[in-house]
Protein backbone atom coordinates (compact mmCIF):
# COMPACT_ATOMS: atom_id res chain seq x y z
CA UNK A 1 0.00 0.00 0.00
CA UNK A 2 1.73 3.43 -1.27
CA UNK A 3 1.99 6.32 1.72
CA UNK A 4 0.80 9.48 1.55
CA UNK A 5 3.99 12.44 0.95
CA UNK A 6 3.83 15.76 2.23
CA UNK A 7 5.87 18.00 -0.09
CA UNK A 8 3.51 20.75 -2.29
CA UNK A 9 4.85 21.37 -5.72
CA UNK A 10 5.54 25.37 -5.72
CA UNK A 11 3.46 26.81 -8.52
CA UNK A 12 1.51 29.89 -8.14
CA UNK A 13 -2.14 29.60 -7.86
CA UNK A 14 -4.56 31.03 -10.24
CA UNK A 15 -6.96 33.26 -8.78
CA UNK A 16 -10.16 34.01 -10.29
CA UNK A 17 -12.34 35.47 -7.62
CA UNK A 18 -12.59 39.00 -9.01
CA UNK A 19 -12.95 38.26 -12.55
CA UNK A 20 -15.34 35.42 -12.79
CA UNK A 21 -18.93 37.78 -11.54
CA UNK A 22 -17.74 40.51 -14.69
CA UNK A 23 -17.72 37.12 -17.47
CA UNK A 24 -21.11 35.67 -15.90
CA UNK A 25 -22.36 39.41 -16.17
CA UNK A 26 -21.05 39.48 -19.46
CA UNK A 27 -21.86 36.42 -20.52
CA UNK A 28 -25.59 36.28 -19.53
CA UNK A 29 -25.88 39.24 -20.78
CA UNK A 30 -25.64 37.87 -24.27
CA UNK A 31 -28.15 35.09 -23.62
CA UNK A 32 -30.65 37.50 -21.99
CA UNK A 33 -30.50 40.24 -25.10
CA UNK A 34 -30.92 37.05 -27.64
CA UNK A 35 -33.59 35.73 -25.59
CA UNK A 36 -35.10 38.54 -25.79
CA UNK A 37 -35.23 39.89 -29.09
CA UNK A 38 -36.27 35.97 -30.16
CA UNK A 39 -39.45 36.82 -27.49
CA UNK A 40 -40.45 39.97 -29.07
CA UNK A 41 -40.48 38.68 -33.01
CA UNK A 42 -42.35 35.56 -31.52
CA UNK A 43 -44.81 37.82 -29.89
CA UNK A 44 -44.90 40.64 -32.69
CA UNK A 45 -45.86 36.90 -34.59
CA UNK A 46 -48.38 36.18 -32.16
CA UNK A 47 -50.06 39.14 -31.50
CA UNK A 48 -51.34 39.66 -34.97
CA UNK A 49 -53.90 37.66 -35.13
CA UNK A 50 -54.77 38.47 -30.89
CA UNK A 51 -53.28 36.05 -28.36
CA UNK A 52 -55.25 32.80 -27.88
CA UNK A 53 -55.07 30.83 -24.79
CA UNK A 54 -52.71 28.40 -26.71
CA UNK A 55 -50.60 30.94 -28.00
CA UNK A 56 -50.20 32.69 -24.77
CA UNK A 57 -48.80 28.98 -23.39
CA UNK A 58 -46.59 28.98 -26.67
CA UNK A 59 -45.00 32.25 -26.25
CA UNK A 60 -44.66 30.88 -22.26
CA UNK A 61 -42.95 27.56 -23.36
CA UNK A 62 -40.99 29.87 -25.83
CA UNK A 63 -38.68 31.48 -23.40
CA UNK A 64 -37.27 28.86 -21.36
CA UNK A 65 -36.82 26.64 -24.58
CA UNK A 66 -35.39 29.50 -26.58
CA UNK A 67 -33.15 30.69 -23.78
CA UNK A 68 -31.44 27.36 -23.86
CA UNK A 69 -30.67 27.30 -27.90
CA UNK A 70 -29.25 31.23 -27.13
CA UNK A 71 -27.34 30.01 -23.46
CA UNK A 72 -25.76 27.14 -26.41
CA UNK A 73 -24.85 29.97 -28.78
CA UNK A 74 -23.40 32.06 -26.97
CA UNK A 75 -21.03 29.29 -25.06
CA UNK A 76 -20.11 28.17 -28.75
CA UNK A 77 -18.87 31.94 -29.89
CA UNK A 78 -17.36 32.79 -26.36
CA UNK A 79 -15.15 29.14 -26.99
CA UNK A 80 -14.42 30.05 -30.30
CA UNK A 81 -12.64 33.42 -29.55
CA UNK A 82 -11.61 32.01 -26.66
CA UNK A 83 -9.44 29.37 -28.32
CA UNK A 84 -8.68 31.69 -30.70
CA UNK A 85 -6.80 33.82 -28.68
CA UNK A 86 -4.87 30.96 -27.28
CA UNK A 87 -4.93 29.92 -23.88
CA UNK A 88 -7.49 31.11 -21.12
CA UNK A 89 -5.69 33.08 -18.22
CA UNK A 90 -7.93 31.80 -16.15
CA UNK A 91 -7.67 28.25 -16.79
CA UNK A 92 -6.41 25.74 -13.99
CA UNK A 93 -4.08 23.68 -16.87
CA UNK A 94 -2.47 27.61 -16.25
CA UNK A 95 -0.87 26.39 -12.85
CA UNK A 96 0.65 23.04 -14.35
CA UNK A 97 4.58 22.81 -13.43
CA UNK A 98 6.86 22.17 -16.41
CA UNK A 99 9.42 20.48 -14.53
CA UNK A 100 8.77 16.50 -14.62
CA UNK A 101 7.70 15.39 -10.57
CA UNK A 102 9.82 13.25 -9.09
CA UNK A 103 8.34 9.80 -8.03
CA UNK A 104 8.37 10.73 -4.41
CA UNK A 105 6.92 14.09 -4.84
CA UNK A 106 3.33 12.29 -6.09
CA UNK A 107 1.26 11.65 -3.15
CA UNK A 108 -0.76 7.99 -2.70
CA UNK A 109 -3.65 8.31 -5.45
CA UNK A 110 -6.52 5.80 -5.33
CA UNK A 111 -8.16 4.93 -8.66
CA UNK A 112 -11.67 3.90 -8.26
CA UNK A 113 -12.93 2.00 -10.51
CA UNK A 114 -17.49 1.72 -9.74
CA UNK A 115 -19.11 -1.04 -11.39
CA UNK A 116 -22.74 -2.91 -11.69
CA UNK A 117 -23.11 -6.21 -13.63
CA UNK A 118 -20.96 -4.50 -16.04
CA UNK A 119 -18.69 -6.77 -19.03
CA UNK A 120 -16.02 -7.94 -16.67
CA UNK A 121 -13.34 -8.52 -19.93
CA UNK A 122 -13.85 -5.09 -21.46
CA UNK A 123 -13.55 -3.43 -17.79
CA UNK A 124 -10.40 -4.89 -16.83
CA UNK A 125 -8.93 -4.75 -19.75
CA UNK A 126 -9.25 -1.06 -19.55
CA UNK A 127 -7.92 -1.28 -15.89
CA UNK A 128 -4.96 -3.53 -17.36
CA UNK A 129 -4.14 -0.93 -19.57
CA UNK A 130 -3.59 1.81 -17.14
CA UNK A 131 -2.13 -0.43 -14.86
CA UNK A 132 0.87 -1.10 -17.51
CA UNK A 133 1.05 2.30 -18.96
CA UNK A 134 1.47 3.74 -15.36
CA UNK A 135 3.88 0.75 -14.83
CA UNK A 136 5.75 1.54 -17.92
CA UNK A 137 5.89 5.19 -16.57
CA UNK A 138 8.22 4.45 -13.47
CA UNK A 139 4.63 5.87 -11.87
CA UNK A 140 2.94 2.83 -10.17
CA UNK A 141 4.04 2.85 -6.79
CA UNK A 142 2.34 6.26 -6.17
CA UNK A 143 -1.20 4.53 -7.86
CA UNK A 144 -3.56 2.05 -5.97
CA UNK A 145 -6.33 0.78 -8.16
CA UNK A 146 -9.72 -0.58 -6.71
CA UNK A 147 -12.39 -2.36 -7.77
CA UNK A 148 -15.85 -1.05 -6.76
CA UNK A 149 -18.11 -4.25 -6.98
CA UNK A 150 -22.05 -3.24 -6.55
CA UNK A 151 -22.87 -6.27 -9.62
CA UNK A 152 -26.36 -8.05 -8.09
CA UNK A 153 -26.19 -11.27 -10.99
CA UNK A 154 -23.94 -13.52 -8.81
CA UNK A 155 -22.30 -15.09 -11.99
CA UNK A 156 -20.79 -11.28 -11.90
CA UNK A 157 -19.67 -11.79 -8.51
CA UNK A 158 -17.80 -14.69 -9.79
CA UNK A 159 -16.71 -13.86 -13.24
CA UNK A 160 -15.28 -10.08 -11.50
CA UNK A 161 -13.40 -11.72 -8.64
CA UNK A 162 -11.59 -14.56 -10.72
CA UNK A 163 -10.66 -11.84 -13.25
CA UNK A 164 -9.43 -9.97 -10.51
CA UNK A 165 -7.04 -12.95 -8.92
CA UNK A 166 -6.19 -14.17 -13.20
CA UNK A 167 -5.49 -9.66 -13.35
CA UNK A 168 -3.23 -9.61 -10.24
CA UNK A 169 -1.24 -12.75 -10.54
CA UNK A 170 -0.20 -11.62 -14.76
CA UNK A 171 0.78 -7.99 -13.56
CA UNK A 172 1.80 -8.85 -10.25
CA UNK A 173 -0.44 -6.46 -8.59
CA UNK A 174 -1.34 -7.99 -5.32
CA UNK A 175 -1.54 -5.47 -2.85
CA UNK A 176 -1.69 -2.37 -5.53
CA UNK A 177 -4.99 -3.72 -7.37
CA UNK A 178 -8.02 -4.31 -5.20
CA UNK A 179 -11.52 -5.43 -5.01
CA UNK A 180 -14.65 -4.75 -3.04
CA UNK A 181 -17.75 -6.30 -3.61
CA UNK A 182 -20.50 -4.59 -1.21
CA UNK A 183 -23.41 -7.24 0.11
CA UNK A 184 -26.06 -4.31 -0.22
CA UNK A 185 -25.73 -2.17 -2.77
CA UNK A 186 -27.00 1.49 -1.03
CA UNK A 187 -27.34 4.52 -2.77
CA UNK A 188 -25.94 3.36 -6.19
CA UNK A 189 -22.72 4.83 -7.24
CA UNK A 190 -22.62 7.32 -4.63
CA UNK A 191 -22.85 4.87 -1.91
CA UNK A 192 -20.05 2.84 -3.80
CA UNK A 193 -17.99 5.88 -3.30
CA UNK A 194 -19.08 6.44 -0.03
CA UNK A 195 -17.86 2.38 1.13
CA UNK A 196 -14.54 3.42 -0.40
CA UNK A 197 -14.15 6.63 1.64
CA UNK A 198 -15.36 5.42 4.71
CA UNK A 199 -12.91 2.25 4.38
CA UNK A 200 -9.65 3.23 2.90
CA UNK A 201 -10.14 6.96 2.10
CA UNK A 202 -7.92 8.56 4.52
CA UNK A 203 -4.92 6.91 3.41
CA UNK A 204 -4.62 8.80 -0.05
CA UNK A 205 -5.22 12.35 -0.48
CA UNK A 206 -6.24 12.51 -3.99
CA UNK A 207 -9.00 10.00 -5.61
CA UNK A 208 -9.58 9.46 -9.22
CA UNK A 209 -13.17 8.20 -9.76
CA UNK A 210 -13.75 6.59 -13.28
CA UNK A 211 -16.67 4.72 -15.08
CA UNK A 212 -16.72 1.24 -16.45
CA UNK A 213 -15.50 2.43 -19.48
CA UNK A 214 -12.97 4.96 -18.79
CA UNK A 215 -9.45 5.07 -20.13
CA UNK A 216 -7.04 7.59 -18.65
CA UNK A 217 -3.05 8.28 -19.71
CA UNK A 218 -0.43 7.58 -17.01
CA UNK A 219 0.83 11.67 -18.19
CA UNK A 220 -2.79 13.04 -17.52
CA UNK A 221 -3.09 11.37 -14.12
CA UNK A 222 0.28 12.60 -13.50
CA UNK A 223 -0.52 16.37 -14.57
CA UNK A 224 -3.79 16.25 -12.55
CA UNK A 225 -2.14 15.34 -8.99
CA UNK A 226 0.39 18.05 -10.23
CA UNK A 227 -2.24 20.75 -10.60
CA UNK A 228 -4.19 19.62 -7.16
CA UNK A 229 -0.61 20.69 -5.58
CA UNK A 230 -0.08 23.41 -7.13
CA UNK A 231 -3.75 24.33 -5.94
CA UNK A 232 -4.66 23.85 -2.48
CA UNK A 233 -8.27 25.09 -2.69
CA UNK A 234 -9.16 22.84 -5.83
CA UNK A 235 -11.24 20.33 -4.24
CA UNK A 236 -12.37 18.38 -7.79
CA UNK A 237 -10.86 19.07 -11.13
CA UNK A 238 -13.07 17.52 -13.75
CA UNK A 239 -11.64 16.80 -17.27
CA UNK A 240 -13.06 16.66 -20.18
CA UNK A 241 -13.56 12.91 -21.40
CA UNK A 242 -13.22 12.37 -25.30
CA UNK A 243 -15.12 9.62 -26.98
CA UNK A 244 -13.51 6.86 -28.51
CA UNK A 245 -14.25 3.49 -29.85
CA UNK A 246 -17.46 4.24 -31.67
CA UNK A 247 -18.79 1.28 -33.78
CA UNK A 248 -22.17 2.32 -34.49
CA UNK A 249 -23.49 4.66 -36.99
CA UNK A 250 -24.84 6.77 -34.14
CA UNK A 251 -21.79 6.23 -31.76
CA UNK A 252 -19.53 7.29 -34.68
CA UNK A 253 -21.56 10.53 -35.38
CA UNK A 254 -21.69 11.35 -31.44
CA UNK A 255 -17.62 10.63 -31.24
CA UNK A 256 -16.79 12.84 -34.66
CA UNK A 257 -18.99 15.73 -33.37
CA UNK A 258 -17.52 15.77 -29.86
CA UNK A 259 -13.46 16.09 -31.47
CA UNK A 260 -15.16 18.54 -33.89
CA UNK A 261 -16.84 21.34 -31.49
CA UNK A 262 -16.12 19.65 -28.28
CA UNK A 263 -13.44 22.13 -27.41
CA UNK A 264 -15.29 25.37 -28.55
CA UNK A 265 -18.33 24.56 -26.00
CA UNK A 266 -16.09 23.31 -23.28
CA UNK A 267 -13.48 26.44 -23.41
CA UNK A 268 -17.25 28.89 -23.15
CA UNK A 269 -18.38 26.48 -19.93
CA UNK A 270 -14.85 27.54 -18.46
CA UNK A 271 -15.11 31.09 -19.25
CA UNK A 272 -18.04 31.65 -16.96
CA UNK A 273 -18.17 28.93 -14.57
CA UNK A 274 -13.95 28.97 -13.74
CA UNK A 275 -13.32 27.98 -10.43
CA UNK A 276 -17.04 27.35 -10.15
CA UNK A 277 -17.50 24.35 -12.15
CA UNK A 278 -19.12 20.61 -12.18
CA UNK A 279 -18.53 17.30 -11.62
CA UNK A 280 -19.77 14.55 -14.40
CA UNK A 281 -19.13 11.80 -12.12
CA UNK A 282 -16.06 9.93 -13.99
CA UNK A 283 -12.48 10.75 -15.03
CA UNK A 284 -12.07 13.27 -12.48
CA UNK A 285 -9.77 13.90 -9.50
CA UNK A 286 -11.37 14.40 -6.26
CA UNK A 287 -9.40 15.95 -2.79
CA UNK A 288 -10.15 13.09 -0.47
CA UNK A 289 -10.31 14.58 2.87
CA UNK A 290 -12.92 17.65 2.26
CA UNK A 291 -14.88 15.42 -0.17
CA UNK A 292 -15.60 12.83 3.42
CA UNK A 293 -15.87 16.14 5.82
CA UNK A 294 -18.53 17.98 3.61
CA UNK A 295 -19.80 15.81 0.46
CA UNK A 296 -21.94 13.48 2.09
CA UNK A 297 -24.95 13.28 0.12
CA UNK A 298 -28.33 14.58 1.86
CA UNK A 299 -31.74 12.62 2.24
CA UNK A 300 -34.37 14.20 -0.39
CA UNK A 301 -36.71 15.95 1.72
CA UNK A 302 -40.21 13.70 2.23
CA UNK A 303 -39.35 11.28 0.29
CA UNK A 304 -38.03 7.63 2.39
CA UNK A 305 -34.60 6.00 1.59
CA UNK A 306 -34.48 8.22 -1.28
CA UNK A 307 -31.22 9.54 -2.38
CA UNK A 308 -30.25 11.81 -5.27
CA UNK A 309 -29.22 9.86 -8.42
CA UNK A 310 -27.47 13.07 -10.15
CA UNK A 311 -25.15 13.00 -7.10
CA UNK A 312 -22.44 15.06 -8.65
CA UNK A 313 -24.13 17.88 -9.35
CA UNK A 314 -25.12 17.68 -5.75
CA UNK A 315 -21.14 17.01 -4.73
CA UNK A 316 -19.94 19.56 -6.29
CA UNK A 317 -22.32 22.20 -4.90
CA UNK A 318 -21.27 20.66 -1.37
CA UNK A 319 -17.53 21.15 -2.02
CA UNK A 320 -18.01 24.52 -3.92
CA UNK A 321 -20.37 25.49 -0.21
CA UNK A 322 -16.99 24.56 1.69
CA UNK A 323 -15.25 27.00 0.08
CA UNK A 324 -13.14 24.51 -2.31
CA UNK A 325 -12.62 25.34 -5.88
CA UNK A 326 -14.58 23.24 -8.75
CA UNK A 327 -12.35 23.41 -12.09
CA UNK A 328 -12.62 21.74 -15.58
CA UNK A 329 -9.69 21.10 -17.08
CA UNK A 330 -10.47 21.20 -20.54
CA UNK A 331 -6.69 21.35 -21.98
CA UNK A 332 -5.36 18.99 -20.60
CA UNK A 333 -6.22 15.58 -22.99
CA UNK A 334 -5.71 12.47 -22.55
CA UNK A 335 -8.90 11.15 -21.21
CA UNK A 336 -11.56 9.04 -22.63
CA UNK A 337 -14.70 7.12 -22.75
CA UNK A 338 -17.19 5.43 -25.09
CA UNK A 339 -20.22 6.73 -25.87
CA UNK A 340 -23.96 4.71 -26.42
CA UNK A 341 -24.08 3.13 -29.30
CA UNK A 342 -27.62 3.42 -30.28
CA UNK A 343 -30.58 5.82 -29.93
CA UNK A 344 -32.38 3.71 -27.99
CA UNK A 345 -29.18 3.69 -25.24
CA UNK A 346 -28.52 7.16 -25.99
CA UNK A 347 -32.56 7.61 -24.65
CA UNK A 348 -32.42 5.68 -21.61
CA UNK A 349 -29.19 7.11 -20.56
CA UNK A 350 -31.29 10.58 -21.13
CA UNK A 351 -33.99 9.19 -19.09
CA UNK A 352 -32.03 8.65 -15.98
CA UNK A 353 -30.14 11.83 -16.35
CA UNK A 354 -34.03 13.78 -16.40
CA UNK A 355 -34.83 12.31 -13.58
CA UNK A 356 -32.16 13.29 -11.81
CA UNK A 357 -32.14 16.66 -12.75
CA UNK A 358 -35.41 16.57 -11.33
CA UNK A 359 -34.81 15.70 -7.89
CA UNK A 360 -32.14 18.89 -8.01
CA UNK A 361 -35.71 21.22 -7.42
CA UNK A 362 -35.49 20.31 -3.62
CA UNK A 363 -32.12 21.79 -3.80
CA UNK A 364 -33.24 25.14 -5.48
CA UNK A 365 -33.85 27.64 -1.95
CA UNK A 366 -31.07 25.38 -0.15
Amino acid sequence: MTTDASTQLPVQVVNPSRHTARRQVLFFSGVLFLTSVATWLMADILWRGGLTGLETAMLILFVPLFGMVALGFTQAVVGFFVLLGGRDSFEISATLPTDEPMVSQLPATALLLPIYNEDVSRVYEGLRTMYLALANAGLISRFDFFILSDSTDPNKWIEEEVGWIDLCKQLKGFGRIFYRKRHIPLNRKSGNISDFCRRWGKRYRYMVVLDADSLMEPQTLVRMVQIMEANPKAGILQTAPQPIQAQTPMARMMQFAGYCYGPIFQAGLNFWQSNNGNFWGHNAIIRTAPFIRHCALPAIPGAKRSRFMSHDYVEAALMRKANYEVWLAYTLGGSFENVPPTMIDCAKRDRRWCRGNFQHSWLLMA
